[in-house]
């Protein structure tokens, strides 16, 4: 009987309580998570289709291809938009960070400097890659001449 009291009390500590599951679903809509996610979907047929555009594929092809890229990227902002989305980024967040940081998060991406930070993260990330790349290319090609 002990060790199933032990084993009860050891579930119910591993489950999110409901505060902390508001808090995640909190962070999802200030972070903006939805359209975040939407919008990488979108950039990423953007990149299927200027990939398509360098090949030498005919025309008819090529269109084929597009018309099914973006049938593809509807199902993908259609399931972004699923309760099975956001539930999993609530029970990811709550089972990393507590209620109270939960909470610290939302209160720092709410500010007019989290809000800037959200704003300019794609921004300072091509920045940085603009400023490493000319090393970190050189680094990566050491791989092509290892034999």
């Amino acid at each position: 009987m002990k060790i199933l009291l032990v084993l009860l009390v050891s579930l119910m500590s591993l489950s999110v309580s409901a505060s902390e599951e508001d808090a995640a679903t909190e962070l999802f809509s200030v972070l903006e998570m939805e359209q975040l996610l939407t919008q990488k979907a979108i950039n990423y047929k953007e990149q299927m289709v200027l990939a398509l555009a360098s090949t030498e594929m005919p025309d008819k092809e090529r269109a084929e291809l597009e018309k099914e890229y973006s049938a593809i990227v509807d199902k993908i902002i259609t399931f972004l938009s699923t309760e099975e989305v956001l539930e999993a980024f609530k029970q990811s967040y709550s089972e990393t960070f507590t209620e109270s940081e939960l909470r610290d998060l939302v209160t720092f991406y709410s500010s007019p400097t989290g809000k800037k930070f959200l704003n300019q993260s794609g921004n300072l990330n091509s920045k940085f890659m603009e400023k490493i790349s000319p090393k970190f290319n050189s680094l990566i090609s050491e791989f092509q001449q290892v034999d």
